[in-house]
């Protein structure tokens, strides 16, 4: 089953975030299908000061347990920043 993740995060550092910028899968449980959120489009550029809501579209395994995923923020020169950005879910029986 696929579902949709959504953290509403605000950029209170004094740089845009904007082309080569990213949301990077750091850690967890790659059955989630994972992937990295770019920012390379102009109206998901994020200047100091200012929020955005990033969504990821990931799946929910088949198997029972429990799942987690986190992200980081990564800057144009590949340095990491910010706090992680985290799911956690648990697939039970129906």
């Amino acid at each position: 089953m696929d579902f949709q993740k959504i953290w509403a995060i605000r950029n209170t550092g004094t740089c845009t975030w904007d082309d080569g910028y990213k949301l990077v899968f750091y850690a967890g449980d790659r059955a989630i299908d994972p992937y990295d959120f770019l920012f390379r489009r102009a109206e998901d550029f994020v200047s100091p000061g200012e929020g955005i809501n990033i969504g990821l579209n990931l799946t929910a395994p088949l198997a029972v347990g429990q799942y987690q995923g986190h992200w980081k923020m990564q800057n144009d020169q590949g340095q990491w920043f910010g706090t992680f950005l985290s799911v956690y879910f648990e697939v039970q029986r129906p």
